[in-house]
């Protein structure tokens, strides 16, 4: 009896020497590849940090430059989804609720759009600030499937003749590139060219 318990006492004993061990690697490898990580930074900062102040400031700047491109394209990938509806009267200023807003786009969509599908909206509710010309808020509409936002907007010159528009919801930066491409575009066209913005 005392030998069976020394046996399982001894094997109990090596199997959590083992998973302690494994545990041990574990953390060294971690702590080691933070190590490599910080020694990597410090020797980019201390690079940046001893050139002159002019390059300093454009290594800081070329920095800020990629992370502004980086945090606007997640922004346009988040939006992805997204139209924004112009033109959709409101019922009560800023107490539309997100059920009223989507049963309207439901029903431009089947009526006006001719689309028989219900497509599934996950959000819709009016955005924007306060605006001066009476005009009413524009929805901005999150679908379920890309599909459907594309199919949606495909169909959107059926609209055309009406006061309702539909767009791409897309960041303020996209938006200041196209207000600048646009001009370009529209020359290209009167000079013959098949010309668009993408």
């Amino acid at each position: 009896m005392i030998k069976v318990e020394e046996e399982t006492i001894k094997t109990f004993f090596t199997s959590f020497i083992e998973a302690t061990n494994t545990r041990i690697d574990s953390v060294i490898k971690e702590v080691q590849a933070l190590k490599t990580s910080l020694e990597f930074t410090q020797a980019e900062f201390k690079t940046i940090m001893d050139a002159n102040p002019v390059e300093r400031l454009g290594a800081f700047e070329t920095k800020i430059e990629a992370l502004v491109d980086k945090v606007d394209d997640l922004e346009n990938r988040s939006r992805r989804n997204n139209l924004l509806f112009e033109g959709i009267d409101e019922d009560n200023f800023r107490r539309e609720t997100w059920k009223q807003a989507e049963e309207k786009l439901q029903d431009i969509i089947s009526n006006n759009l001719e689309i028989n599908d219900e497509l599934p909206i996950e959000r819709a509710h009016r955005v924007g600030k306060k605006r001066d010309d009476g005009k009413p808020w524009p929805i901005a509409a999150k679908f379920l499937n890309y599909k459907d936002r594309e199919k949606v907007l495909q169909a959107r010159k059926k609209l055309k003749g009406s006061k309702i528009v539909i767009r791409e919801d897309i960041s303020d930066k996209v938006k200041a590139k196209q207000k600048e491409l646009i001009p370009k575009m529209l020359d290209a066209r009167r000079n013959g060219k098949v010309a668009y913005i993408r």
